[in-house]
């Protein structure tokens, strides 16, 4: 059984964000009408997202290298005609 949630993606990242910059959790959970509980949770399914998003830039970096080495820096550089 899923649940739907009231708040888009957007407004959960700008919640964390107010958190994570120091707003009080009591203040912004009542003015969101979310539980902490909720707020926590938001936080952990964020916190899995960007170790994620982070490995996946990593992964792009050495894929970029790798391909610059292939392909040699010079013919990178070079404008397109």
């Amino acid at each position: 059984m899923t649940f739907e949630c009231k708040f888009s993606q957007t407004q959960i990242a700008a919640a964390l964000d107010a958190y994570e910059a120091g707003a009080d959790r009591n203040e912004l959970c009542a003015r969101l009408g979310i539980s902490v509980r909720t707020l926590f949770r938001w936080q952990a399914r964020a916190g899995r997202n960007r170790r994620a998003l982070l490995q996946l830039v990593n992964a792009l970096h050495g894929e970029n290298a790798r391909l610059r080495e292939m392909l040699g820096d010079e013919d990178i550089d070079r404008p397109a005609n």
